[in-house]
């Protein structure tokens, strides 16, 4: 196997192809765009924070978030 693809053994090199020839197509400007927009993305999905958030609805969810059972942190860590 060759550079990237090795490290992804689930891929098959056809597939590892399939995706860098797409990407050199379009780049990566799609993927950049969500951060780019993200307090956009925020305001504008608003009505669903909340109460009104249908993962945070799960019984159960409420608490263990509330009770410190997750704990956010960076994408990098």
């Amino acid at each position: 196997m060759r550079g990237i693809a090795a490290l992804f053994v689930e891929l098959s090199e056809e597939d590892v192809d399939y995706y860098t020839k797409k990407f050199e197509q379009t780049g990566f400007t799609s993927g950049i765009n969500y951060y780019r927009c993200f307090d956009l993305n925020w305001e504008l999905e608003a009505p669903w924070h909340g109460d009104l958030d249908l993962v945070f609805s799960i019984p159960g969810v409420k608490e263990y978030i509330n009770g410190g059972g997750f704990v956010g942190g960076s994408c990098g860590d």
